[in-house]
């Protein structure tokens, strides 16, 4: 994209960001905040040069630590230049400071370079350094500050040429030694009298040899090269014969050669070259340059957008060259360019430089007959697929025009207007002009040109009123393809046509074309869905507001739809048009945009944030947004999807806002003639909808928009007796003619979707339709009760249960309240949905989540409306929270994964919600108690179980939990020892419960509370036997480091008996549940690999009880992956055999037998495992002699394992023979 001006003196610039926030790239500074870390770090660097050679002699891995602090420094200093990309300007107090030290220290070093390794990479870091500061600022800013002395360029030659031009590590100091070279070689002394012949060859020689060598470099070094061969060959001394005779090179190169690369910096060295050198020396090389005209059609060239890019700046140099350099005095001059007296408008201070002069220069040289076809070139250009081509022909069209002749610029003029018009047609039902098959990159093209003729002035104001209607057709323009669109560009080039207005013309040559140009901007600086296009249409209106002064209520617009302000959409759209639309000039463009535009917008995102600036927009303007409807009610049908999806929300928002508008005082909100053209039509649209619509495909789209519609005409509280004259549906209980059944079937039917996000909105239409409807009528609300209950019975299908659940949950406080029997019928009806069934057939992870979210959207609107407690007794209060307690063990798995998360999450949000209602009612009752101490427990466990599991939304649940239980009610939830909990989670804490690393050693800390140390136990348990690799380490970690902490046996603090008593009651617990013990086996795996185990020698019962645990669980398990992890445990037990106390033999001596026995086991995986664990055990045992070590081991190792089980017994024999194990 090729515009964002930030104030209204920077030229035009590239953004690249296209997203919906705030920009937070640009993070906008006043000064070089880290200057003195930077300079700091930077005296490191150049301190490493300085070390002594022996220095390179410590030891290796010191060495290699040096060299690796040395690395991150230079990485850190890379880091803060790069923060200053956007901003490079606060360097350059510094950069002498940073610069000019740094080429000095590596002068001294080049002129005799080391033969240390170590003190030639140290050399090799600062010189990326210096390409990190060029790439930054900018190498033209940045060699400034090199060493430009004579004595240099030698010994920089030299050092260059001693470097491995292949080697792709040293990129950046061959780059920048290129560019130091070309520095030097600007002295204003005969190179032949500061060749010391040291090289050989002629120092001019070498140096063209060098620079020719890199322009074929597949890195940043051809830049270089391009740079230091302009620089040397345009030089007086040189440019004659030694110019003459790279061109000739070059054209050779050109003409023969199939390497891109080197075709590139051929390209870009002579385009460089034309630029640079004076028009003496570059006129008589055009004749041999022009052949490199027909390259735009040379296939080698045709297919790279680089090379073509390059080609084109060649052309438009040699044209520039052929013309004298002058200004055209035909050219339009605005005068004064000063912006304070622009303001004062003044009528007669535009003048032209040809009225100046008295006569036109323009006439008085005949231009080449070569121009002709080099502009041709260029304006063929203009079309070019690529962006940068075009960019770079239309700067050259400008550049050119200047020097033309009138008649001549104005048929350049003349052709770029032309390419508007080109695949365009008029459509007979609207006359308007079609841009459907028009070329996006032609329109591009054409628009980057206007806009660089009329910056130099050369687009005369009586050609302003052919332009300026393309212009605003370019402000908007936009291709549907398929699912997206094309055009962005196209917007932001037409953009920077309006901003060059602004530079160009005076007030008053612009005053004719201000109304139009100011509502477009407005409206694409508000409303466009690309980012970079609303600030450069913001930029352009403000350069126009700076420099025109006469935009319409431009400064208080400024002020609103400024750079920044107009990053967030959702912003632009629902808060700063809002503001713009309170000006009459703006507020109907604004409006047509959204009905036109924005509604039928390819992006369901921008159709539905139109929908919601209609609602605001129409309050400002109910006559005109009224005029609108009958054009959004037409497009309600449409065949494409978009369209009918926008134009249904649309509608909807401005009833809503027509209704809420005009209000019940001043009732009735329509008149007879608003009834015929708009309530009937409005009313009709639902009954007479099109079947195909509601079930092929979009119908999604449909749907959701079709249960919004309702909710606005509920919401707005719409005439229910509208006749309708058509139905699609069958009435059961109502006349046929009835618009809130309709809408009931359509919601209703719409709940039954298989889309969450259909159910969702149909759940939100509930509400609205049951306040204006089932409140209204006694056997609707009757009806409703009973066909929404019913359809959470569960022999119904699972996705109607999942809707109707929903719905159940979104009916209104004030319909439940109405029949007290209502309410006691949804709780029952709901714990009953969220259960987990018998008949696994029948269970649905879904629909059991959905029931007890609405179950716990019941309990809050209830709390809400009323006094909980006359709407819920504490043990039906007491069941809610039990269900939800109930939830927290879900963990439901198929082919999705673990779909009992959902479960889980909307539990522990269901009790975040419930339990400060119940905490509250505690503490003003003292007769009834609505927590119990046994629930409130059980949620504080299952909050800090939920809390050290694996999947981090779950987590992040469990903890907005317990900071509830601890500080949403002042002490209404008992805790048992609070005082650990708030030391643990202070009031104040700032804790990220997605990050585990955050997490777990908090958390972890609470094993010290007896209370809820099993469910802490079971947390971290899960976490250990998680998918992450970071959740599986810090869960690890933190266990291990609290456990070796722990002492063997104390009486007054968790100790080891503690903990491990605590892994025994889990055992017990989730006896043959695998997701508990798999992870619990790991876990003392990981204990046996600590050592932890092996502390408890004071104890004997302990260790029996996990040996016998662990067996247990094994026994008759066919489950591989639970007998592999049992081995290594297995492998554990057998270990202690070495130990002194004698309960450890005698359970090393147990673990040992069990160990081998799964050596003919029936699955060859587990052979394998437990033969490759036996002989870990066995190798490391002290007290097995040397000849029964040697025998076992060699049985271990050199038996095929995977050998049918009969085959392999008498080698196991032996094993346990050579062991006296019988």
């Amino acid at each position: 994209m090729m515009m964002a001006m930030m104030t209204t003196d920077l030229l035009p610039t590239q953004l690249a960001a296209n997203d919906d926030t705030l920009d937070t790239c640009i993070n906008e500074k006043s000064h070089f905040e880290d200057h003195n870390v930077f300079i700091r770090g930077l005296e490191v660097l150049k301190l490493s040069l300085d070390q002594p050679d022996n220095a390179a002699s410590h030891a290796h891995a010191s060495a290699y630590a040096h060299a690796h602090e040395l690395n991150q420094m230079l990485a850190t200093l890379i880091h803060i230049l790069e923060k200053y990309q956007e901003q490079p300007h606060l360097l350059d107090p510094h950069l002498q400071e940073i610069t000019l030290p740094t080429v000095l220290h590596l002068r001294l070093y080049i002129s005799n370079p080391p033969i240390n390794p170590t003190r030639t990479i140290c050399i090799h870091r600062l010189f990326k350094l210096l390409y990190s500061l060029t790439k930054v600022r900018g190498y033209k800013t940045i060699i400034k500050f090199f060493s430009h002395d004579v004595s240099d360029l030698e010994p920089a030659l030299a050092y260059l040429q001693t470097l491995d031009s292949k080697e792709p590590g040293i990129w950046e100091t061959r780059y920048v030694l290129l560019l130091w070279l070309s520095l030097i070689s600007m002295i204003p002394f005969d190179l032949k009298n500061v060749d010391s012949g040291g090289l050989p060859g002629t120092l001019m020689d070498q140096l063209i040899k060098t620079g020719e060598a890199y322009l074929g470099s597949t890195g940043k070094e051809y830049e270089g090269a391009a740079v230091l061969l302009t620089r040397l060959l345009t030089r007086r001394d040189i440019a004659g014969s030694s110019l003459n005779e790279f061109v000739h090179w070059s054209m050779n190169l050109l003409q023969s050669s199939n390497d891109a690369f080197l075709l590139r910096g051929v390209l870009r060295c002579l385009a460089m070259i034309l630029k640079a050198a004076p028009r003496a020396l570059t006129l008589p090389l055009i004749p041999t340059l022009l052949p490199t005209i027909s390259l735009m059609s040379d296939s080698r060239i045709s297919n790279n957008a680089l090379l073509r890019k390059l080609a084109v700046k060649m052309i438009q140099r040699m044209a520039l060259a052929l013309l004298k350099p002058r200004v055209a005095s035909w050219r339009y001059h605005r005068g004064t360019r000063s912006l304070s007296q622009n303001l004062n408008v003044q009528p007669h201070a535009v003048t032209s430089e040809k009225s100046a002069n008295g006569h036109d220069e323009s006439v008085e040289d005949d231009t080449p007959d070569t121009i002709e076809e080099l502009i041709e070139l260029l304006l063929n250009g203009l079309r070019d697929r690529d962006t940068v081509v075009r960019w770079s022909a239309a700067k050259g069209l400008g550049r050119l025009s200047e020097r033309l002749p009138q008649d001549f610029a104005q048929q350049v003029i003349s052709f770029v207007l032309s390419l508007f018009t080109q695949d365009t047609f008029i459509i007979p039902e609207t006359l308007e002009v079609s841009l459907a098959a028009v070329s996006d990159a032609t329109w591009h093209g054409a628009c980057l040109a206007i806009a660089e003729l009329a910056r130099r002035g050369l687009l005369l104001p009586e050609r302003l009123h052919e332009i300026v209607p393309w212009i605003t057709k370019a402000i908007v323009f936009d291709q549907r393809r398929g699912a997206h669109s094309i055009g962005a560009h196209v917007r932001d080039a037409a953009c920077y046509v309006c901003w060059s207005f602004a530079r160009a013309y005076s007030p008053e040559t612009m005053k004719p074309y201000v109304p139009v140009l100011a509502k477009v901007l407005v409206v694409e600086s508000v409303y466009d869905r690309e980012i970079n296009i609303r600030r450069a249409s913001s930029a352009a209106f403000q350069e126009n507001v700076g420099r025109q002064g006469i935009f319409p209520h431009g400064i208080d617009i400024v002020m609103m739809a400024d750079y920044f302000a107009v990053g967030n959409r959702g912003h632009s759209y629902l808060e700063i048009s809002a503001e713009i639309a309170k000006f009459d000039q703006y507020r109907r463009p604004l409006m047509d945009h959204l009905v036109n535009v924005s509604t039928q917008h390819w992006d369901r995102s921008i159709r539905e944030l139109a929908s919601a600036t209609l609602y605001k927009l129409t309050k400002l303007d109910l006559v005109y947004a009224l005029a609108c409807l009958p054009t959004l009610i037409s497009r309600t049908t449409a065949a494409d999807v978009h369209i009918r999806h926008g134009a249904i929300l649309a509608v909807g928002k401005v009833c809503l806002a027509w209704f809420e508008s005009r209000g019940p005082a001043t009732m009735p909100c329509y008149t007879n003639q608003e009834y015929q053209e708009l309530i009937k039509p409005i009313s009709c649209i639902i009954p007479t909808y099109p079947t195909e619509y509601l079930e092929s495909f979009g119908s999604d789209l449909t749907r959701a928009a079709l249960c919004q519609f309702v909710s606005c005409l509920a919401d707005a509280r719409w005439p229910r007796d509208v006749a309708v004259l058509k139905t699609w549906w069958e009435p059961k209980t109502r006349s046929s003619y009835s618009l809130p059944y309709a809408m009931w079937c359509i919601v209703n039917s719409t709940l039954e979707r298989r889309e969450d996000g259909l159910q969702e909105a149909a759940a939100r239409a509930v509400t609205s339709l049951a306040s204006w409807d089932a409140l209204e009528d006694e056997s609707v609300a009757t009806n409703l009760m009973s066909q929404y209950l019913a359809n959470l019975h569960i022999n119904v299908n699972a996705v109607s249960r999942r809707g109707f659940a929903l719905g159940v949950g979104a009916l209104p406080a004030e319909f439940l309240l109405q029949q007290p029997s209502r309410i006691p019928q949804v709780i029952k009806a709901l714990i009953s949905a969220s259960l987990v069934n018998v008949d696994k057939a029948k269970n649905d992870a879904e629909a059991r989540r959905n029931a007890v979210a609405a179950l716990a959207n019941v309990v809050e609107k209830l709390a809400l409306s009323t006094i909980i407690t006359k709407a819920i007794d504490n043990t039906s209060f007491d069941r809610i929270l039990r269900c939800f307690l109930q939830g927290l063990s879900d963990y439901t798995v198929d082919a999705r994964g673990d779909v009992g998360s959902w479960v889980r999450e909307a539990s522990l949000k269901a009790l975040t919600v419930c339990l400060p209602i119940g905490a509250r009612v505690d503490g003003i009752e003292t007769q009834v108690s609505f927590i119990s101490k046994d629930v409130a427990r059980a949620a504080v466990a299952g909050a800090c179980q939920q809390a050290l599991e694996r999947i981090d939304r779950v987590r992040e649940a469990a903890g907005a939990l317990l900071m509830t239980i601890l500080w949403a009610v002042d002490r209404g939830i008992a805790v048992e020892s609070r005082e650990e909990f708030e030391k643990v989670l202070p009031r104040d804490v700032d804790l990220n419960w997605l990050n585990a690393g955050e997490v777990y050693p908090r958390l972890i800390q609470l094993l010290h509370v007896p209370e809820y140390r099993v469910e802490i136990l079971v947390g971290i348990a899960v976490g250990v036997g998680g998918l992450a690799e970071s959740l599986i380490r810090q869960s690890t970690t933190n266990l291990v480091e609290l456990v070796n902490s722990l002492p063997a046996n104390s009486p007054h603090q968790l100790d080891l008996v503690d903990f491990f008593r605590a892994l025994l009651d889990i055992f017990a617990r989730y006896r043959k549940q695998d997701r508990i013990i798999l992870p619990l086996f790991e876990i003392l795996d990981v204990l046996f690999v600590v050592g932890v185990v092996a502390k408890l020698d004071h104890t004997t019962e302990i260790l029996d009880e996990l040996w016998d645990a662990t067996r247990r669980e094994v026994k008759g398990s066919r489950d591989a992956k639970k007998l592999l992890a049992a081995i290594k445990l297995f492998g554990g037990f057998a270990s202690l055999g070495d130990a002194t106390a004698l309960s450890f033999k005698k359970v090393g001596r147990l673990g040992l037998e069990l160990l081998l026995a799964f050596l003919t086991h029936a699955y060859p995986k587990v052979r394998r495992a437990a033969s490759e664990q036996a002989y870990v055990v066995l190798s490391t045992m002290v007290d097995l002699g040397e000849e029964a070590k040697e025998e076992v081991e060699t049985a271990l190792l050199c038996t095929d394992w995977d050998q049918p089980v009969p085959s392999l017994r008498p080698a196991r024999e032996k094993i346990f023979s050579a062991l006296n194990m019988s």
